[in-house]
This record gives C-alpha cells, structure tokens and sequence, in this order.
C-alpha cells in the first residue's frame, strides 16, 4: 500500500484553494498538516484561504510564517511536501530541509521570468508563448529542478494580463494534478540557467500599460507612481 504523504500548503489566490480541494478528497494518499496563508489576504481573492481551511478543520498558521508551525523548529522532519503556491517569502535552505521535498508552482516556462509577474512581463515583450512550471523549491528563487512544464499560446495584441492569468490558473491546475500521482518516478531537470530571465519589484515601473491586469487599470496607476 502506498504510504501517505504529509502536506504543509502555502499560498494565496484561487488556485491554492483548488489545490487545498485536491489533496484533502484523497485522504488515503495525503494529510494536511498545516496552511500557511500569504498575509495580509488582498480583497479582491474571493476566498480568504485560512477561513476556508479553519472550516474543514484543519490546522492554519495565521502569521504567514512556516517557521511559526507549532512544533516545527522542534523536528528535522516535519512533512513530507512543501507546497508553495503564490508564497510571496524567501524560504530559507534551514526550512526547507525540514521537509522531503519542497514543490512550486511558477506562472513562467522557466528559466524565462523568473521573479515577479512572469505573465505581465511576457505579454510586455510581445510573447507568443506562455508557460506554467512545477520546479523544485530551492534557496535560489525560481532556480529549482523541473518536474513539469507546460506551454501555451498568448496573444498579446488582443489579450489583458486577466486573461491569461486566468488561462494560466487552469493550466497549472491541470499540471499539478497530472504531476503529483507521479511525482516520486519523476526525475526533476536541471535549468538551463544561461537562459534564465528575471525582473523584480524593482522593474515594475518599465511595466507601462502591463503593470497591473488591464491596460486602463495600468494607465490609472502609472499616473500615481
């Protein structure tokens, strides 16, 4: 019988929650140990991820913080999968030690836009492609092994940022859910670094018209900064 892996979810945003659905309605395979919510909650999500996990019972380290789970400094192993969706903190190589492995959800065909707003800085560039990736988490952000990756075309003379970030959630849905039954066969694949790209928080004002999801929306905010 295969045993049943342990689970600490962190994240934010529509796709953590379809993730949260798809462990927890597979009891004899996975448990969730804890979810670690990205604090503050913005108000535009429609569901706020740790009232949501409170309601099925289970355990929410409100804080934001992994380190910050009862127990967890306590322990060399405290579970057998970090999961990282939208998790907006650096997780340290100490943290990560404490689980088997560490797994990210990344809104970029790595190693292009690693970073923030993979999505707005394609469509910038004039992209033809966009991609999803789940890589390995490592100390070096968006640096791990991939596991998967898909590809999808974008179309950047008629598509918003929303659009594609809502063809992006369901692309990497349907990744993770084809990943993870095999994830313990997959052997992940080392990134090809010289081709690596990243922007920062830094970089967002070159964004102009992609900035945030639409381009009047952008427009209205660029006149603020």
């Amino acid at each position: 019988m295969k045993e049943k892996k342990s689970i600490v979810l962190c994240g934010k945003g529509p796709l953590v929650r379809r993730i949260l659905d798809w462990y927890i309605t597979r009891p004899k395979e996975y448990k969730v140990l804890c979810v670690v919510p990205v604090v503050p909650t913005e108000d535009w999500y429609e569901c706020d991820l740790a009232e949501y996990a409170e309601s099925l019972g289970l355990s929410v380290e409100r804080s934001g913080d992994i380190e910050k789970i009862p127990g967890f400094l306590e322990t060399d192993h405290y579970a057998d999968i970090l999961q990282l969706v939208f998790y907006k903190k650096i997780v340290k190589k100490e943290t990560i030690a404490r689980f088997g492995v560490g797994l990210n959800i990344h809104m970029s065909e790595l190693p292009k836009y690693r970073g923030a707003r993979g999505i707005n800085w394609a469509l910038k560039n004039g992209e033809r492609f966009q991609g999803v990736t789940i890589h390995k988490v490592t100390e070096k952000l968006d640096q791990g092994p991939i596991y998967s990756q898909n590809r999808f075309s974008i179309h950047p003379e008629i598509e918003e940022v929303a659009d594609v970030y809502q063809r992006s959630l369901k692309y990497a849905y349907t990744l993770f859910a084809q990943t993870m039954p095999l994830l313990e066969r997959i052997e992940p694949v080392e990134q090809d670094h010289s081709l690596a790209t990243y922007y920062s928080s830094k970089d967002f004002p070159k964004l102009g018209d992609r900035l945030t999801f639409t381009k009047d929306a952008s427009a209205k905010l660029n006149k603020l900064l």
